[in-house]
């Protein structure tokens, strides 16, 4: 099982807090097509202090709240990462 970690707005999660900005259907800020591969992938953190640092660098405007997430081994998802700070899409 991985355990990943991901900001959130609230205590209560919705299934908004679990989906791209893509599947939320914001605009890209870059057109070229490894960004936009990364804006299809919802960001996660390998550790809390990693996802409540990023949160925080943004001024907590993806939310207040750090969540975390068990993706069993045999779930049908694909990781890229992890980046430098830890960063996985």
């Amino acid at each position: 099982m991985r355990i990943f970690f991901r900001s959130i707005m609230g205590p209560d999660p919705t299934d908004d807090d679990f989906k791209s900005y893509a599947a939320l259907g914001r605009k890209p800020r870059q057109t070229d097509p490894e960004f936009l591969e990364r804006w299809r992938g919802v960001s996660v953190y390998d550790t809390y202090r990693q996802a409540r640092k990023n949160a925080r660098a943004v001024n907590w405007r993806i939310g207040t709240w750090i969540a975390e997430l068990h993706i069993a081994d045999d779930a049908p998802v694909r990781y890229v990462g992890p980046g430098p700070t830890g960063h996985w899409d």
